[in-house]
């Protein structure tokens, strides 16, 4: 019997604060979400795969739409949910995020 735990369905971004991601994580982000929601990866930039999560949390909703397409709704909405679930907002090089 294979037993999955949330971690292992998820992946470490899950469990980290997105603007501590690595481009790692931010990928296997994006890689969930395209999964989850049988979008067609081969419609990706791949170039907008491989972002840190610092640069991740300064895009605008705008951004995400222009950048993601039709998965820029889902990816940004994440995004957003993620960086409320870890708190009060991070001071990071002189502004706030989050």
């Amino acid at each position: 019997m294979l037993l999955l735990n949330q971690f292992t369905l998820t992946g470490p971004w899950q469990h980290v604060n997105p603007l501590y991601w690595t481009k790692r994580n931010v990928l296997d982000w994006i890689e969930y979400h395209v999964d989850e929601s049988k979008y067609d990866a081969s419609e990706l930039n791949m170039e907008y795969c491989f972002l840190d999560g610092a640069t991740l949390c300064q895009l605008s909703h705008e951004t995400f739409l222009s950048m993601y397409g039709a998965l820029g709704e889902r990816l940004y909405q994440s995004l957003e949910r993620h960086k409320h679930k870890h708190g009060k907002p991070v001071v990071w090089e002189g502004s706030v995020v989050g």
